[in-house]
């Protein structure tokens, strides 16, 4: 799982810049288990999931099995995406590829064993990230919530507002380290009194995930200095 985690970092470290550093919450950033064989699978897998309208960057790492892809969440979703992977003959972490599709594969150096079990599957559910995301109708319920972090490079303490929340749920943060371990976590309030101190932790670059029970509504990379 580490050498996982470092392989991710390392992409996501190359894709993005300082001017990204700022990302609206509709920008999303995921990874799931995607099985596939060789490299005319890993061309196979990113061209399907670049012709979706919104998707701005995508990697399939063949040595770990997984896919990441950066796309913008007001266009399309995490669960298009598997859809879109899976009708091409690949296993995804929810949906497993037709059995037409995948036939087409076997013979070929893309044949890839079928390992993944769907028995118990948790639609919705990010096993690599430990987090839940929905449907992007679902996810446009939220578009009333006004959410800012500031700053987003600083010394350690950093600033959640939230306004017009008028759910009646409990609203957290998580942030997470760059190779994907979380090290913080704090329930959050309706207004601009929510302080995230992370003074203790090392110097870096971290995610920040707002999220009401396991539903991220918005995400954002913050630099430690």
């Amino acid at each position: 799982m580490k050498a996982k985690l470092s392989i991710i970092a390392l992409f996501i470290s190359l894709f993005s810049t300082i001017t990204l550093i700022g990302q609206t919450r509709e920008s999303m950033d995921i990874i799931f288990p995607t099985s596939g064989n060789c490299y005319t699978c890993k061309l196979r897998i990113e061209d399907a999931v670049n012709t979706i309208v919104g998707v701005e960057f995508v990697n399939w790492v063949n040595s770990d099995a997984i896919t990441e892809v950066i796309y913008d969440g007001s266009k399309t979703d995490a669960f298009q995406i598997m859809h879109t992977i899976a009708n091409v003959g690949h296993d995804t972490e929810w949906y497993p590829a037709p059995d037409s599709a995948y036939n087409l594969l076997i013979g070929t150096c893309c044949e890839y064993e079928r390992v993944m079990d769907y028995t118990n599957v948790q639609e919705g559910y990010l096993s690599l990230m430990d987090i839940w995301v929905t449907p992007l109708t679902e996810v446009r319920l939220w578009d009333e919530v006004d959410i800012s972090i500031f700053p987003t490079i600083g010394n350690g303490l950093f600033y959640i507002n939230i306004g017009n929340f008028q759910h009646q749920t409990q609203i957290g943060a998580s942030v997470y380290s760059i190779a994907g371990q979380r090290v913080y976590t704090q329930n959050l309030t309706t207004g601009n009194e929510n302080q995230i101190d992370l003074s203790s932790l090392n110097s870096g670059q971290y995610f920040l995930v707002v999220l009401t029970g396991k539903t991220v509504i918005s995400k954002s990379k913050l630099i430690k200095l």
